[in-house]
């Protein structure tokens, strides 16, 4: 029995050794998705992959000035939170937060 799994260990090890090359560290975006834009804007502003990102909507619309001013609060309010290293806002919100995109 044991001469029988070693030898399944082997062909497994045989079996697998060209893998490693196809295999992604960490987690994959499916393309064409809204995390997959966002991490597009997010390289292209020069941005590190964040740890988390927050997506916030307004029933009237980012225009809207109590929409600006809430994304604006927002923004501010989880950068003053611990353990926040940096924060940033986007869409048409203006630079707010410490390292708004642009």
């Amino acid at each position: 029995m044991l001469l029988l799994a070693a030898l399944v260990a082997a062909l497994c090890a045989v079996a697998g050794a060209g893998t490693h090359e196809r295999l992604a560290n960490g987690g994959y975006t499916a393309k064409d998705t809204e995390a997959d834009r966002t991490a597009t804007t997010l390289a292209r502003a020069g941005a590190a992959p964040p740890d988390l990102v927050l997506l916030a909507r307004s029933a009237t619309g980012v225009d809207a000035a109590a929409a600006r001013r809430a994304g604006r609060a927002l923004t501010r309010e989880l950068a003053a939170a611990d353990g926040v290293a940096s924060t940033r806002c986007g869409g048409r919100l203006g630079a707010c937060g410490r390292g708004a995109l642009p």
